[in-house]
């Protein structure tokens, strides 16, 4: 399989629909191809816009199968495109398809394109899943182990589907052993920064806090909320099992309520006071 199948005619064929459609504005993220407005390419397809997908294939499910055969792309670099293009903001997104498109040499050989890219994707030093993990453990073992299969695939040496499975399993066993490790982290910084705050708070009762103790007490917010949202681990002292704000989110809300208060005027401790733990049960 080639790029358009060698044939130039047919690949500026292509980008000129993706690009009378970027210019009629009928790039759009969120949709295949649905009917919205008069399309541009004058086929027919009345009052439809799309995606990057969607509009060179003019299918509602994406047809991102249909790469291969009409224009000599694997369908993993139409899932690629798509992906790409859901995370642009909407001007660049309204351009990237040409510029995809724009980027392939007619004739061209684009097997090994995804097996690089996935590659890099791995092992980069400076944008590399491999820089989050640690030496000797099972991320690291998980991610040199399909690594060392892209390599070989790229050197001609396509591994065995099994090899694959293989792989898939350990990266799996891996995921599950780090998702445990980061609920163990989020409810440990939860603790430890609940601590930061009753200090902050506990002055309060005697005082306003001072300016170091307003900011430790937002450094220590920032980092529970980096602890459960970044890794998607609930903790029940920060919201209780019905959904609704356990002691820990009322805490913090008072003391963020303080905190902006503080910043228009100075507050008395009894205020400081009130609002902390007022929010953290009445206390």
């Amino acid at each position: 399989m080639i790029a358009f199948h060698g044939d130039e005619t047919l690949r500026a064929k292509t980008i000129a629909q993706m690009a009378a459609h970027a210019k009629a504005d009928q790039i759009v993220q969120g949709r295949y191809w649905q009917s919205d407005n008069e399309c541009a390419c004058g086929d027919g397809d009345a009052t439809f816009r799309g995606c990057a997908v969607g509009c060179l294939t003019h299918d509602p499910g994406g047809g991102h199968h249909l790469y291969p055969t009409r224009w000599g792309i694997p369908e993993v670099l139409a899932r690629l495109e798509d992906r790409v293009f859901d995370g642009l903001p909407a001007e660049q997104a309204r351009l990237w398809p040409c510029r995809f498109l724009g980027a392939i040499p007619c004739g061209a050989d684009l097997s090994m394109v995804w097996p690089r890219f996935a590659l890099a994707l791995l092992t980069d030093p400076v944008h590399g899943v491999v820089r989050h993990t640690r030496e000797g453990s099972a991320q690291r073992s998980a991610v040199d182990g399909v690594a060392a299969l892209l390599r070989r695939q790229i050197a001609g040496d396509a591994p065995s589907v099994s090899e694959w499975i293989a792989a898939r399993r350990i990266a799996r066993a891996a995921d599950a052993a780090a998702s445990a490790a980061a609920a163990a982290y989020a409810a440990s910084a939860a603790t430890d920064h609940a601590l930061e705050l009753s200090k902050t708070i506990a002055a309060a009762k005697t005082r306003p806090p001072t300016v170091e103790e307003a900011m430790r007490s937002v450094d220590a917010i920032g980092e529970v909320r980096m602890g459960t949202a970044s890794r998607g681990t609930p903790i029940g002292v920060i919201m209780n099992d019905d959904g609704t704000p356990g002691p820990l989110a009322n805490f913090v809300s008072g003391v963020v309520e303080a905190l902006r208060k503080q910043a228009d005027a100075p507050l008395s401790h009894e205020e400081w006071a009130r609002r902390a733990f007022g929010k953290a049960g009445g206390r």
